[in-house]
C-alpha cells in the first residue's frame, strides 16, 4: 500500500540528505519541488548501498519519482512515475544452531538477485452536477531475476498489473441528518510469468462495485455508516501448473460513532473483509513441494469477520485512545516454508488491544507512547492452538 499526499508538493524548494551507517551503509536523497500558478511538480531520487550483517547479503538500491499536479476551479489532474531497481546477494537460510553460532555465516556466496520496476499513476477529480467524481488509473511492471548458482538454476518472474477505478460521492441533507453517499467501481488485472524449473503463467481479473452510506446527527452526537461491496473475480494458471478458480465475494460493514461532550467518542464496527492474493504472493516454485496440487498452486481469497470497539479523546493537552478488535480469518495467506510457497492456512483468529497516549509539551514538541498486545492463533487444523508465525505478541 502506497499512500501519497500533496502536502510536500505545495512548498517549492530543494532537499538533500546524506547518511552513513554500520555494515558499510551509505545513502543519499535529493528532492526538488516547484510551483507555477495552478501547477505543482516534484522530482526526487535516492540511492542506498550496504553490506548487511551476513556474507553475500550486500544490497544496492536506486529510486526515482516524478510527480506533477494541476488544480483549478474544481478540476484536479495528477500524474506520478516511479522507477526503482535493486540488486544484491542471496545468502540463503541457516538452521537455528548455525545462526546462534555464526550469525553472519552463508553457504551460498555466489547467489545473486536483481529487480527492476516501473509504476505509473494517473488521476483526475471533477464535479458532475451534485456529485464529485474521481478517476484513477495505474500500471505496474516488475521484472525479477534470481541466479541460484549453488543450486544450479535461474528464476525469472515478470509481473504486469493494472487498475482502473471510478469513484463518486455526494453530500446532502435528509431525514434531519447530514448525508454522504459514495459509489464506486474498480477493475484490476495482473499477469505473472514464472520460469523456475518449469514455466507457469498466472492471470487474474477482478471487478468490484461498492456502495457506502454515511449519516451524521451532530446535535445528538451520533454518526453511522453502512457499506457493501460485490466482487467478481477469475484466476487461471497454465504451463507446468494448471487450474482455474472464480472467487466471487460479497462483503459488508456497519459502523456507529457516539460523541460524548468532553469525554471523546466511542465507536463500534462490525463487518466482513475480503482480499484476493496478488501476483507477488503467488510463489509456487516448480521442483519444491506439490506444485501441481490446485490447493497449492491456486491460492484462495482470504476472508475475515471483524469486530472492533474503541474510544478516542483528543484535545489541546494531547490524545488518548484505546481499541479492542477480533478477526476470525479464513484461508489466511501465508508462507509454508517447507514448500517454499505461500499457501492458505487453516482458520486463524487475531485479536488484541491497542492503546495510544500523546502529550503536548509546549507548542513545538510532543511525547507519545503506543502499546499493542496481540494474539494470533490457529483455531482449527493440525496447528490448532498454536501461534501464527511472525506476529509480535507485544510491542511498545
Amino acid at each position: 500500500i502506497n499512500v501519497l499526499t500533496g502536502g510536500s508538493m505545495a512548498k517549492p524548494g530543494a532537499l538533500a540528505q546524506l547518511g552513513l551507517g554500520s555494515d558499510g551503509l551509505r545513502q543519499a536523497k535529493v528532492q526538488l519541488s516547484g510551483a507555477a500558478q495552478d501547477w505543482r511538480w516534484q522530482l526526487s531520487a535516492s540511492a542506498l548501498d550496504g553490506n548487511s550483517y551476513r556474507e553475500n547479503f550486500d544490497r544496492s538500491e536506486r529510486n526515482g519519482v516524478a510527480r506533477v499536479s494541476w488544480d483549478s476551479e474544481g478540476l484536479s489532474l495528477s500524474a506520478r512515475l516511479g522507477l526503482a531497481s535493486s540488486r544484491g546477494g542471496l545468502p540463503g537460510g541457516l538452521t537455528p544452531a548455525e545462526a546462534r553460532a555464526t550469525p553472519s555465516k552463508s553457504f551460498k556466496l555466489l547467489d545473486r538477485g536483481e529487480q527492476e520496476s516501473a509504476n505509473l499513476l494517473l488521476g483526475a477529480q471533477f464535479n458532475l452536477a451534485d456529485w464529485r467524481m474521481a478517476i484513477d488509473l495505474s500500471q505496474r511492471q516488475s521484472d525479477t531475476i534470481s541466479n541460484y548458482v549453488s543450486d544450479g538454476y535461474l528464476a525469472n518472474v515478470a509481473i504486469t498489473s493494472a487498475r482502473q477505478s471510478v469513484r463518486s460521492w455526494r453530500d446532502y441533507s435528509a431525514l434531519g441528518s447530514q448525508m454522504r453517499t459514495q459509489l464506486g467501481f474498480d477493475l484490476e488485472t495482473w499477469d505473472a510469468e514464472r520460469d523456475n524449473k518449469g514455466q507457469v503463467q498466472v492471470r487474474q481479473r477482478s471487478q468490484g462495485v461498492y456502495l457506502r452510506q454515511e449519516a451524521a446527527w451532530p446535535a445528538q452526537g451520533w454518526r453511522g455508516s453502512a457499506g457493501v461491496r460485490r466482487t467478481l473475480a477469475e484466476r487461471s494458471v497454465t504451463g507446468a501448473q494448471a487450474g482455474r478458480i472464480e472467487p466471487d465475494n460479497t462483503s459488508w460493514e456497519l459502523g456507529v460513532v457516539r460523541t460524548i461532550e468532553k469525554a471523546g467518542e466511542a465507536y463500534a464496527r462490525l463487518g466482513t473483509s475480503f482480499r484476493l492474493p496478488n501476483a507477488d504472493e503467488f510463489s509456487c516454485y516448480v521442483g519444491f513441494g506439490d506444485c501441481t496440487n490446485s490447493s497449492v498452486s491456486i491460492l484462495k481469497p482470504q476472508t475475515s469477520r471483524d469486530l472492533e470497539l474503541g474510544w478516542r479523546q483528543s484535545d489541546a493537552q494531547g490524545l488518548r485512545a484505546v481499541r479492542l478488535y477480533r478477526s476470525n480469518v479464513r484461508q489466511e495467506i501465508g508462507l509454508d516454508a517447507s514448500q517454499f510457497n505461500n499457501v492458505n492456512y487453516d482458520p486463524t483468529r487475531r485479536q488484541g488491544i491497542e492503546s495510544e497516549l500523546k502529550w503536548m509539551l509546549g507548542k513545538t514538541s510532543e511525547l507519545g507512547a503506543v502499546l499493542n498486545l496481540r494474539s494470533a492463533r490457529f483455531v482449527e487444523g493440525a496447528y490448532s492452538g498454536r501461534t501464527v508465525p511472525l506476529v509480535s505478541a507485544r510491542t511498545l
